[in-house]
């Protein structure tokens, strides 16, 4: 015979199965997968904002919408000391934000021994770009990385302009103006950035001068060939090469420093 304790358990019990039962048969059952395609993340996984083409990377949408926002600006740009490092603080990549000196060391080498208000501008434009580049590479953000590009751009626009109108009184301000402009232009988001064919393009017309319009050939040539060395290191640092290890990038930040500063002199 059972006590009224073991009644009243008895019936809690009961009363629980058969409102477990009908709460079950409310709720129906969820999707196996999204009306895309993918797939929910287990509970266990960190939610962040899916990573688009902005990023520089490319992931499949179930991974991306794992990651967490911290492994998002470790990949942005896809450099191989950031992705090995996996820091979360500022600097995100040590050596990638601290090799940026070399721009500025350049730019004031220019200034002080050139002695030409063109060499005093285009140590301003590579100042900047030391600024924008060292801070993009330091917090790896979209905003940071538009700081990055507005220094690219106007250290190129204005060693273009230089090999046009070397001499000129007016060379210093059109090396500003126009490095300005393209920046403004090319950083714009509704125009569309090709980084590496635009570069490639104001690369060639700087050095132009140095083999046809009478600057220094042997300097042109040099200045050619370390741009050819430190692109090769940046590719096989986006491949994440063992060649180049944590250092592909911060080389490419030196190396490109110096054959500015070979363009610039050899121009004429």
């Amino acid at each position: 015979m059972q006590t009224v304790d073991e009644a009243v358990a008895s019936l809690a019990a009961a009363l629980t199965a058969q409102i477990t039962d009908a709460v079950t048969k409310l709720i129906p059952n969820p999707p196996a997968s999204l009306p895309g395609g993918g797939s929910f993340p287990a509970p266990s996984q960190p939610l962040a904002p899916a990573l688009t083409a902005a990023d520089g990377v490319a992931l499949d949408a179930p991974n991306a919408a794992a990651l967490d926002p911290c492994v998002k600006l470790q990949q942005r740009g896809g450099w191989a000391e950031d992705a090995a490092l996996h820091r979360c603080t500022v600097p995100i990549g040590p050596r990638n934000t601290w090799s940026n000196l070399a721009y500025a060391l350049v730019g004031v080498f220019l200034a002080l021994h050139v002695h030409t208000s063109g060499a005093l501008a285009m140590g301003v434009a590579l100042v900047v770009l030391c600024l924008g580049s060292g801070y993009y590479h330091a917090v790896k953000t979209v905003t940071s990385n538009r700081f990055d590009w507005v220094g690219i751009y106007m250290v190129f626009g204005a060693l273009t302009v230089h090999s046009i109108v070397p001499a000129s009184t007016v060379a210093p301000w059109l090396m500003l103006a126009f490095g300005a402009f393209v920046a403004a232009y090319f950083t714009n988001p509704l125009n569309k950035i090709d980084l590496n064919a635009q570069l490639g393009t104001f690369l060639f017309l700087s050095l132009l001068p140095a083999f046809f319009g009478g600057g220094h050939l042997l300097l042109g040539g040099l200045a050619l060939a370390v741009f050819l060395l430190a692109y090769a290191l940046q590719l096989l640092d986006e491949a994440h090469s063992t060649l180049t290890g944590l250092w592909g990038h911060a080389i490419w930040h030196v190396l490109s420093a110096v054959a500015i500063g070979l363009t610039f002199v050899a121009q004429p």
